[in-house]
């Protein structure tokens, strides 16, 4: 659109300077009189070469402000209830509907008489239809909304598909990595499209192609996971960028232009966007909300990875990433195990599993 628009603005523009050129020559031409026939093309050619790089560059400035107004009034409207939407929308039906009827009446006063008078009318009318329009759309998105009848229609599903739609989310890495998000998009609890940003999958690229062994897994596995819920999931790609802000500020800002809320499992870009007024949906919250029951003595086979924080504890991880400290298992790291959990802890930081060794089994 921003491109459509730019090219459009530079072809009027260059039309109108080249025609504005032309005309300045016709107007000074009779001042070089008697001037040899070179010197008056190549006052044309100048005239004309000026009139095409003056609106050109003009062009290019009313262009970008035009852009730059389209982006804040979408973004404004983005952020509009529901209700103020629907209502601002029937007062600008409204209002150009008065505006037609006054245009007809002033079409019967004689503008013809005035100098300009077409010019004149037709700059009244625009001014006339811009005020009215203004004026309906700000006494319905007040008004309108707050009628009963509006109010049950607004309410139904029905009518927030009609005039708003679902609202969208917007998703960071850790809550891709995860998995449980496709889970519980199938069972339908979650409504409206799912807005991955570019440079969140650049993130998860990135973690694909690390010479890590544990984020290169988790990367690959996002990018699987990603591939699978777009076949079965309303998945959009958000382009916007912000330059060299880090991925979690650019979350953030992109969930405050959208007013849309932000899921994730990241505890910390929980806690910040909470902070910063974001609506924020956590896995690990709503996990913790149904309070899964956890059974001792459930049989798992990892692979202990690393030493944890206690002495001759060994630290392993699912394939979603939680983490299961080992008792005693510093001296297996890099062994795959069999282990029996003895407790499990879930917060909003995710969940961790305790649990004991109870067969060794071959080095990897």
């Amino acid at each position: 659109m921003e491109k459509i628009i730019k090219w459009l603005f530079f072809a009027i523009f260059s039309i109108c300077g080249i025609i504005a050129g032309w005309n300045v020559y016709l107007y000074t031409s009779p001042m070089f009189r008697g001037m040899p026939q070179e010197t008056h093309t190549i006052n044309a050619a100048g005239l004309i070469l000026a009139g095409f790089t003056i609106s050109a560059a003009i062009s290019s400035v009313c262009s970008d402000f035009i852009n730059r107004s389209i982006d804040k009034a979408i973004k404004k409207v983005i952020a509009l209830p529901p209700d103020q939407l629907a209502g601002a929308s029937v007062g600008v039906a409204f209002g150009l509907a008065v505006a037609s009827m006054s245009t007809y009446i002033m079409s019967g006063i004689p503008f013809d008489l005035l100098p300009f008078g077409r010019y004149a009318f037709a700059l009244i009318t625009l001014l006339n239809a811009i005020f009215l329009c203004n004026v309906g759309a700000y006494l319905g998105g007040r008004t309108i909304g707050r009628i009963p009848v509006s109010k049950q229609i607004l309410k139904s599903p029905k009518g927030l598909d009609l005039f708003w739609g679902t609202k969208h989310k917007v998703i960071d890495t850790s809550v891709i990595i995860d998995g449980r998000l496709q889970d519980i998009m199938r069972t339908g609890f979650i409504e409206g499209k799912i807005i991955v940003p570019r440079f969140v999958l650049s993130e998860m690229q990135a973690l694909a192609d690390s010479g890590d062994d544990i984020k290169r897994a988790k990367g690959r596995r996002g990018l699987e996971i990603l591939e699978a819920m777009k076949k079965e999931c309303a998945i959009d790609i958000s382009e916007q960028d912000y330059g060299d802000l880090p991925v979690d500020d650019k979350l953030i800002k992109l969930a405050s232009e959208l007013q849309a809320p932000l899921l994730t499992t990241d505890y910390n870009l929980n806690k910040v966007a909470t902070v910063q007024g974001i609506e924020v949906l956590n896995i690990n919250d709503l996990s913790n909300a149904l309070k899964p029951a956890v059974i001792p003595g459930e049989v798992l086979k990892v692979t202990v990875l690393k030493e944890g924080k206690e002495p001759n504890q060994g630290v392993a991880y699912l394939e979603n990433g939680t983490m299961i400290v080992i008792e005693n298992g510093k001296r297996h790291i890099g062994e795959e195990v069999v282990v029996e959990a003895t407790s499990c802890i879930q917060t909003s930081a995710g969940k961790m599993i305790f649990a004991k060794v109870i067969y060794q089994g071959k080095k990897p």
